[in-house]
């Protein structure tokens, strides 16, 4: 991230980790983030990444109806 050299992929998965758990607000550890099946996460992921950009598009719209 903040050197020109590739990254580990552990090291991006555990980044990648991380920001989830920040994201929902849940420690990556036994019982929680950590013992959940790899497919869910990815589902996770894809929904927060589709809150997200529903959420950008609806501030770029009222914006836009604000200007009008």
């Amino acid at each position: 991230m903040l050197t020109n050299r590739q990254a580990d992929d552990d090291v991006l998965l555990a980044l990648d980790l991380a920001m989830l758990g920040k994201q929902l607000k849940v420690l990556p550890r036994s019982g929680g983030l950590l013992d959940q099946d790899y497919y869910h996460i990815l589902l996770l992921k894809a929904g927060l990444q589709a809150m997200a950009k529903k959420e950008k598009r609806d501030i770029e719209e009222a914006k836009a109806k604000n200007r009008r």
